[in-house]
């Protein structure tokens, strides 16, 4: 009986936050019963912050918070995490349903994070569900915050009491599953489901290093045990550009874990006490402010989360794949009227010795789809869309492809500052057991006066463009993996 309501229970919280995207529900002392992450990030900051909007804030039900610190459970100043108070079967509330929400990240080169946005620390924003809306437009109307907020979060409250009203529906009955419990069962049971994957990979000490393009290495010593995936970090070098929280790093390093194990086993406290980061104070593991940290929750976590799988990889063989880019691209263009457009690009995977490479690659990303539907960026944003697609043959050959990344160019029908962050940009990811390797990124801007094209070539940077001037950027291409099967396909 305990296994088939430990099944029922799981499908429960399924359907509860499928609708919500980026979610968690959480109990009042931090337990997750569940997490939905839009990105790895996600996966330890959002029970996190849920857990802190209660201890600080003690949300009866129907009571909400707002925050986005990333020093309090948040990731960057662009996700606003939303935390609602439910009340199932005791006096004091005991369910905490938690939904994180990304709007257009404002993308600053000074390394403060006072520069990447309008800083939130846990803060009442509803009380037994009715919001202030004050406090909601005084929040939007700050100089640094993203466009639309108020609008988002107004319509993530009405989803979330929704789910609420379903969560207090099914508490009543006597027979459900939503039983502290069953809860108790169902998270030992994901403890023995994750164990049971574990034993599977050889036991052992692994080392490996990253070193990213502006020079900062990434050292990382993977320990497995019997009951234990231990990440140390130790060594690892500070940086003036790339911070994550430790809590984002173990997010990262869980979504390595998961990519090996799939997605059978459900993301909650049964499953991930079985991992352990170590990130030593003065790297860029242990961010504190006033550090800004969106280059860490995006180009650094990937390239945590790459060590982290390649690190398993050393130990079991069969998955080693060719290298791919560690992270998406990241542009913005900041009009004259002051409104900005944010997106990103994803690249392509590496192929390994039995999988084709993926293209476009965005694992548990919170990506705008505009290379499927530009025309819904067309409709809001002064932009016009040149091409929008897959960069055909950028992938690595091989016996088995790398994947291809993507193609994107348009015209700017209004001036403005374009800003971005791309890592790959001239870089080469190599292929693996003499696969070749992917095509580098490359960014353009075609002069529309001058008729001039303009390469840049910096990793990062913001520039000048003119109305009427083309935008065009290629995301790099994943090696490939193995021998190709005639010398045509260089």
């Amino acid at each position: 009986m305990n296994a088939r309501e430990s099944a029922v229970l799981h499908s429960v919280l399924e359907r509860l936050l499928a609708p919500l995207g980026a979610s968690a529900l959480v109990l009042a002392d931090g337990t997750s019963l569940l997490v939905h992450p839009g990105s790895p990030v996600d996966i330890a900051t959002l029970p996190h912050a849920a857990a802190l909007c209660h201890k600080y804030l003690n949300l009866a039900d129907g009571d909400i918070a707002i925050a986005n610190d990333p020093y309090s459970g948040g990731t960057t100043l662009s996700d606003f995490t939303l935390v609602l108070g439910i009340k199932t079967e005791s006096a004091s509330t005991d369910v905490l349903l938690a939904r994180r929400i990304s709007c257009s990240p404002r993308l600053a080169d000074s390394g403060k994070l006072d520069d990447e946005g309008v800083r939130v620390p846990p803060t009442p924003l509803a009380s037994r569900g009715e919001v202030n809306r004050d406090l909601l437009q005084a929040i939007a109307a700050a100089p640094l915050a993203p466009s639309h907020l108020a609008e988002m979060v107004l319509a993530a409250i009405d989803e979330m009491k929704e789910v609420a009203t379903r969560i207090r529906h099914l508490a009543q009955d006597p027979e459900s599953v939503l039983r502290k419990s069953v809860f108790k069962t169902y998270l030992a049971d994901c403890s023995r489901s994750f164990e049971a994957a574990m034993g599977r990979l050889p036991l052992g000490t692994i080392q490996a290093a990253y070193q990213f393009p502006t020079g900062e290495t990434l050292k990382l010593q993977l320990r497995l045990n019997e009951d234990h995936l231990q990440f140390d970090f130790g060594g690892t070098e500070s940086s003036k550009t790339i911070a994550i929280t430790d809590l984002a790093a173990l997010g990262a390093c869980t979504a390595a874990v998961w990519a090996v194990f799939g997605e059978d086993i459900p993301l909650n406290t049964g499953s991930l006490h079985h991992l352990q980061v170590s990130a030593p104070s003065r790297t860029m593991l242990a961010a504190a402010p006033p550090v800004g940290t969106n280059r860490g929750m995006t180009e650094g976590a990937a390239a945590i989360s790459r060590l982290a799988y390649e690190a398993i990889a050393k130990l079991t063989p069969a998955l080693k794949s060719a290298k791919g880019a560690a992270t998406t691209s990241c542009f913005q263009i900041k009009f004259e009227d002051g409104r900005s457009l944010s997106f990103t690009a994803p690249p392509g995977s590496g192929a390994s010795s039995t999988h084709e490479g993926v293209t476009a690659f965005t694992p548990w990303a919170n990506c705008t789809d505009f290379v499927s539907h530009p025309e819904q960026i067309e409709a809001e944003w002064p932009v016009r869309f040149v091409s929008a697609g897959v960069r055909v043959g950028s992938g690595g050959k091989g016996k088995r492809n790398g994947g291809d990344g993507v193609s994107i160019g348009f015209t700017t029908l209004k001036s403005g500052e374009l800003t971005w962050m791309a890592s790959s940009l001239g870089v080469r990811h190599d292929g693996e057991n003499s696969g070749r390797a992917g095509q580098p990124a490359e960014l353009e801007i075609l002069r529309i006066k001058s008729g001039v094209r303009e390469e840049l070539k910096t990793l990062s940077g913001r520039v000048r463009v003119e109305a009427g001037d083309q935008v065009f950027f290629l995301s790099p291409g994943g090696g490939g993996s193995g021998e190709p099967a005639n010398d045509a396909a260089d």
